[in-house]
């Protein structure tokens, strides 16, 4: 989850997270002086259309310097009166180290910093496995969490020079800067807006959160998960026992179109995961930016369990 750098890894490791990145990419760097490589990276990332956002130290940047990231037309320019820290990240990966985006450095500084790996974070909450007593990850999720508040209350605190050509057209918004609940905040939302009759809203559980509806389909709650959807029954045990009897002879994994369902235990909830093997999924967006198939899946689970509620 973490990895040690030094000055050869934060070198190579930097340019390597603004060429990986998907979307976004975040720098804070007190000092700045692009290499050929960094700079050739940051207009790669512009080509691709990868939104930049970089915070230097007021008045410590030369105008030769600030012409180059100026060119970026999706790089939002910031400067902060007192900023020394020094941070890099995209949707997988954060650096913090004491490295300034600056060429010396590089060639002639003892540098250090740490490589986080953000796992599935930036995705929209882990699964709920992991939520269940797994230590170890919940520790590296609240690392995570106390990063990304301080990057933000820096760029809140920090002075917008110059907005990237997005955020002039469609404001600001940085995804990767957003808390866990923050992004399920968006999810409960989003969901709210696919089924536009039912309400979705933040559920807290075991100390986490995530996106609820109350009576989903009549009896049944449904918890969003990351990788699943979850239908909780609400019957007394007498008749969960009697709609499970009915329900088994009549059980197929596939019986929901582009998902597997399961439901073993009368008194477990109902699982829907997506069908890996179905070529239906849009493998380039979250499961939950599938409105339709996910739509349809919920109304086929609705119409199958018809037959025995």
């Amino acid at each position: 989850m973490a990895k040690f750098l030094n000055t050869q890894g934060l070198s190579e490791w930097i340019p390597r997270m603004i060429k990986e990145a998907e979307r976004e990419v975040v720098i804070l760097a007190p000092y700045i002086q692009t290499s050929e490589l960094l700079y050739k990276a940051l207009k790669n990332a512009d080509d691709r259309g990868v939104e930049v956002l970089v915070v230097y130290r007021e008045e410590k940047l030369n105008d030769f310097e600030k012409e180059k990231l100026l060119s970026i037309k999706n790089l939002n320019l910031f400067h902060h009166p007192n900023l020394h820290a020094k941070c890099y990240m995209n949707e997988k990966h954060i650096i913090v180290a004491s490295m300034n985006m600056y060429e010396y450095s590089e060639k002639n500084n003892r540098e250090m910093g740490i490589l986080i790996i953000r796992e599935d974070y930036g995705t929209v909450q882990r699964s709920l496995n992991y939520s269940f007593g797994n230590d170890e990850i919940l520790e590296h999720e609240l690392l995570l969490e106390d990063v990304i508040q301080e990057i933000k209350e820096i760029v809140n605190g920090s002075y917008l020079e110059r907005p990237s050509r997005e955020t002039t057209e469609e404001g600001f918004e940085f995804e990767i800067l957003k808390t866990s609940q923050e992004l399920i905040e968006d999810m409960c939302f989003r969901l709210s807006e696919t089924f536009v009759h039912k309400r979705f809203v933040m559920k807290e559980i075991n100390g986490d959160y995530f996106p609820f509806c109350k009576n989903f389909i009549d009896h049944l709650d449904l918890i969003v998960d990351y990788k699943r959807f979850i239908f909780k029954f609400n019957y007394p045990e007498s008749r969960l026992r009697e709609i499970h009897s009915r329900f088994i002879p009549n059980y197929d994994e596939f019986i929901i179109p582009n998902f597997k369902l399961y439901w073993n235990r009368f008194d477990d909830p109902i699982y829907l995961y997506t069908d890996k093997k179905s070529r239906s999924w849009n493998d380039s967006k979250s499961i939950h930016d599938n409105h339709e198939l996910i739509k349809h899946g919920f109304e086929e689970l609705r119409v199958f369990l018809r037959q025995f509620i």
